[in-house]
């Protein structure tokens, strides 16, 4: 590949954002399930993503995010751009 050639690497994926909140860990609350709380199967939420789940991709040192929106309020993708 030539060295004048800059290549930019993305990541995408969706997550629930919960609207006029800010992201907070669930440390020490009782357990809740994404998509159903009444199906134990689901996976587990460590965390809650809010309005500021952009922040956590520059900070993981990504140059850009795009944030789609899927089915708002409950589903949002996020493409990271490095």
């Amino acid at each position: 590949m030539p060295k004048n050639l800059k290549t930019k690497w993305s990541m995408c994926f969706t997550i629930p954002i919960i609207v006029n909140r800010l992201t907070s860990r669930r440390d020490g609350l009782p357990s809740s399930y994404h998509g159903s709380n009444d199906r134990k199967t689901d996976f587990i939420v460590y965390t809650e993503y809010g309005c500021d789940a952009w922040q956590q991709i520059i900070q993981a040192g990504f140059q850009e995010c795009r944030i789609f929106s899927i089915d708002y309020p409950s589903a949002q993708a996020l493409a990271a751009i490095k």
